[in-house]
């Protein structure tokens, strides 16, 4: 379910196991549709590994999730059971196949050359930026299919604190630190011996409720900006090729600060 996909063509998909090993139809993957795509059975398992690592990650997320039930939950959607239709990108069958055939097509090499002319970075507010100082920072629980390709909360939170320090921005903990940089990994094994990932640095501005408050109302958070990248990687460097573009997506986010 990644945000590209329209609410009319996952009503099609319903999902099977990721890990299903089938043969690629070579004959049907245009090698020349995209400057860096090759029709090898590695590189499109790769390209699979990658692409389902991020519709997990937006399965997965709270806030995805529920703008989604937004629009199957419109009467004109005919969704009997919304909640239900979401497709989870671990176990549809359907969903695992739109994969393959993007991954077949050149899809990510797609996206990457549109993405040389754009600013990688979606920020919300530009003036809201400009008076942030300090920050919490948080590693979610990722996802992650293999303990091959676990990588480490504590390694990840350094990296990002190191980044933010340097950039002269206070890291700080508790409940009233706002906004809030968190840290999402999700991870799948390329055959027996390489790890792909999304991992994801997501800013987000974080409201308080004051305690006792009834009744209590929803907390929303606002993303304020949002890096999402792919890394492949053998698995004996995993945890040092994430840990290394943490940094470097922090170091965008900071550099979107203005002092």
């Amino acid at each position: 379910m990644r945000a590209g996909l329209t609410a009319a063509l996952m009503a099609l998909i319903v999902y099977a196991p990721v890990r299903t090993q089938m043969p690629w139809d070579l004959a049907r993957c245009p090698a020349s549709t995209s400057s860096g795509h090759l029709c090898t059975p590695e590189h499109l398992d790769a390209d699979l590994a990658l692409l389902t690592a991020r519709e997990i990650r937006s399965f997965l997320d709270p806030e995805i999730v529920a703008h989604e039930l937004l629009i199957r939950r419109r009467p004109i959607m005919h969704f009997a059971d919304p909640e239900g239709s979401i497709p989870d990108p671990r176990t549809d069958f359907t969903l695992t196949q739109l994969l393959r055939a993007w991954a077949e097509s050149g899809q990510l090499e797609s996206e990457a050359a549109r993405a040389d002319s754009v600013n990688p970075l979606q920020p919300a507010e530009s003036v809201a930026l400009k008076r942030i100082r300090k920050m919490a920072v948080t590693v979610e629980e990722g996802y992650a299919s293999d303990d091959g390709c676990r990588t480490d909360g504590s390694t990840l939170r350094l990296a990002a604190t190191d980044r933010l320090r340097g950039a002269r921005i206070t890291v700080a903990s508790g409940d009233l630190v706002t906004p809030e940089l968190s840290i999402n990994v999700t991870a799948l094994p390329i055959g027996a011996a390489g790890c792909a990932a999304f991992v994801s640095v997501t800013l987000r501005d974080v409201p308080y409720v004051a305690p006792g408050y009834r009744p209590a109302p929803p907390v929303i958070s606002r993303k304020l900006l949002v890096d999402g990248r792919f890394v492949t990687s053998p698995r004996s460097g995993f945890r040092e090729r994430v840990a290394a573009q943490v940094r470097q997506s922090v170091d965008m986010v900071a550099s979107r600060i203005a002092p």
